[in-house]
């Protein structure tokens, strides 16, 4: 078994890949957050001056996902970034840095909860100091952003899709692109799902073929998860996996997710989200 998984290892470490890493929010280093997914702003710099400095080539999701459909060339130093949700630090901290560098990135907005100036739901408060709380983006920002950014979907509501309906499913993933459109002019062919979990599994038959029919009734080009591993030509355009970037990541990992060397990790996911992970919470 231990030969068999550093034969995989060397493997991804040989394929031609990009990589397309996730972020959410970016605290400013006076008001630091306990979230795992959330990246100090000061780690944030460092991490864009390293793709800078070694010419790593950071290209928008669609335009990785037009590599794909075309089957044009990938290489292995193709970044993509995203960032999910929608918080206001995308516009206040990331904002300036990608300008900066001329990076492109793309942001996916729960759209139910831009200009709201509350929390997101999903979040603990206790995470928090009262000073520390991440706001969602407006409406303004997002228009704003929208010259340096690739705007797309992150459903409405943020629900667990795999436990919604054919029907919900669909509204959730039209819908939300519908508002960006009314709100900024903005025409979204991109999209992420929310929380992580493998697209097939035994508790929720049929969700692959329902994302599929609803994704291509929006006319989605694209979609990104949170299942792990690099991108190839094999890739399916809505089934791209992200490595999350978080509070943890010291150079040394950002580098080696940057690098593709984190793509076995795919395999001990999927076999602790298929029979370890439960997903009551959820329902």
């Amino acid at each position: 078994m231990l030969a068999g998984l550093m034969n995989l290892v060397q493997h991804d470490s040989k394929t031609p890949k990009a990589v397309i890493l996730s972020y959410h929010n970016i605290c400013g280093n006076e008001n630091p957050d306990s979230l795992l997914d959330s990246v100090m702003l000061d780690q944030f710099i460092i991490q864009m001056q390293f793709l800078y400095q070694t010419g790593i080539n950071v290209m928008s999701f669609q335009a990785l996902c037009e590599k794909i459909r075309d089957q044009t060339p990938i290489s292995s130093d193709m970044v993509v970034l995203t960032f999910d949700d929608g918080y206001r630090s995308t516009y206040d901290l990331v904002l300036p840095i990608l300008k900066q560098y001329t990076f492109p990135a793309t942001i996916f907005l729960a759209t139910d909860y831009i200009d709201s100036n509350e929390p997101f739901p999903w979040l603990t408060r206790a995470n928090f100091s009262e000073s520390s709380e991440p706001l969602p983006l407006n409406w303004e920002q997002i228009r704003l952003m929208a010259n340096y950014f690739e705007i797309g979907s992150h459903t409405c509501s943020h629900p667990f899709l795999p436990y919604q309906s054919p029907e919900t499913i669909e509204l959730e993933l039209s819908q939300s692109q519908t508002k960006i459109r009314e709100k900024i002019g903005y025409v979204s062919k991109t999209c992420a799902l929310p929380y992580s979990f493998p697209i097939v599994h035994g508790e929720w038959f049929g969700f692959k073929e329902s994302l599929i029919r609803a994704l291509e009734l929006a006319n989605y080009t694209g979609c990104c998860n949170l299942t792990r591993g690099y991108v190839n030509l094999e890739s399916h355009p809505y089934f791209l996996p992200r490595f999350v970037i978080g509070k943890n990541d010291t150079l040394h990992s950002f580098i080696l997710k940057v690098r593709g060397f984190y793509g076995w990790t795919r395999y001990p996911q999927w076999i602790y989200q298929e029979f370890f992970k439960t997903y009551r919470d959820f329902k």
